[in-house]
């Protein structure tokens, strides 16, 4: 059966059950997965999971300044009857590998996944562009992260029959079972514990710390909205770059709880006592916690976003604010006097994150994989 390779910079803990599971998955078949990969960065706010890994192999990543890097994996590469490498430029054993397979034929088929397109340039460049196109049309076959991934590849000249949509997932597990087990009197013990009142209509950011996520702003729309719902407290969970000026920031607001960072059980518990989540810019992967929690979701119009913003549907399971701190906190304001409609939007949210689980994504990378190596 098949060997299946697959590249990656390091192994962010999020990943963890993503291979892990696709490992054994594949392996019902006889296919053999390895995921390759380096050390994280000493400056990673996540922690490695590379050890964790059922199918990992650990290499050294040789960096050319901050802009490319090398793995010596050459030997995987030409024994792989599959070959998967993110789309990103950095990563030099990409076009290796590309070229040796226009040459020579090894790895015997090689793809690509990632975003179709970088969600965070407001201009691409005509060298990045030709660069990024020859490397996605030089490949047996693709894997987008969402349906605007699969849109942009198809825009770069990508057959779509040589496209499959994994729909990204993360594991969130914790956060649905605690969901589904909550009750009225857990949610009011939880919040007792941070000192919120049982009526506050409670309002959850939750993700890093850093300047694209627009701290300030998230701020400043809270404030906004308190004016007009005395009854808004916020919760704040993360750390990162930002988190001395939001401490500044939130000096004398005792409605707004800097909780820092939490994972697993304890995040699961911070997400189910609250109402509503609140992303103004930068939304990633947090829309699945958000969601596994049944909590709609308010998001800026800053098109800063990752692919994952294809899971909002406006007005259904969240709501599209435009990028104005007073537009922000209407939104937060219509949905703290109107709870019949953040009941409505939780019970979308949940349908949501049930077709895009992890499971999904997991199923979805498998019958891609197995479509190709059955070429």
């Amino acid at each position: 059966m098949g060997k299946v390779v697959i590249l990656q910079e390091h192994i962010p803990h999020y990943r963890i059950a993503v291979w892990n599971n696709l490992n054994a998955e594949l392996a019902k078949v006889g296919h053999q997965l390895e995921v390759v990969a380096g050390n994280a960065p000493s400056t990673a706010k996540f922690v490695d999971g590379m050890d964790q890994l059922e199918c990992g192999v650990r290499v050294k990543n040789y960096w050319l300044g901050n802009s490319f890097y090398w793995q010596p994996v050459l030997s995987r590469v030409m024994s792989a009857d599959l070959l998967v490498v993110q789309q990103e430029l950095k990563i030099l054993v990409s076009y290796a590998a590309i070229i040796s397979r226009f040459l020579i034929a090894k790895p015997k088929r090689l793809a690509v996944w990632g975003h179709g397109r970088n969600y965070q340039e407001l201009s691409e460049g005509p060298f990045r562009r030709v660069v990024r196109n020859w490397m996605v049309r030089r490949c047996d076959h693709c894997f987008g992260y969402t349906d605007s991934s699969r849109d942009a590849l198809i825009e770069r000249g990508v057959p779509p029959n040589r496209i499959t949509v994994i729909y990204n997932s993360i594991n969130t597990e914790a956060i649905s079972e605690a969901r589904i087990r909550s009750t009225p009197q857990f949610r009011r013990t939880t919040r007792r514990r941070l000192g919120i009142s049982e009526g506050a209509f409670v309002a959850v950011f939750c993700s890093r710390l850093h300047r694209q996520k627009k701290i300030p702003f998230l701020i400043e729309s809270v404030l906004a909205a308190k004016e007009k719902l005395p009854n808004l407290e916020v919760l704040i969970i993360g750390s990162g770059e930002m988190e001395a000026d939001l401490k500044k920031m939130a000096v004398g607001l005792d409605w707004v709880h800097l909780v820092g960072e939490q994972y697993d059980s304890d995040l699961a518990d911070y997400l189910i006592a609250s109402d509503v989540f609140l992303m103004p810019a930068h939304l990633g992967l947090s829309i699945i916690d958000a969601f596994s929690a049944g909590l709609p979701i308010i998001v800026g119009d800053f098109r800063n976003h990752s692919p994952e913003i294809d899971y909002l549907e406006n007005n259904v399971n969240g709501v599209m604010a435009n990028p104005v701190s007073s537009d922000f906190a209407d939104a937060i304001v219509e949905l703290g006097k109107n709870p019949a409609l953040v009941k409505t939007m939780s019970a979308e949210a949940v349908k949501t994150s049930t077709r895009r689980d992890l499971k999904s994504m997991v199923a979805n990378f498998y019958s891609g994989i197995d479509t190709v190596l059955d070429r």
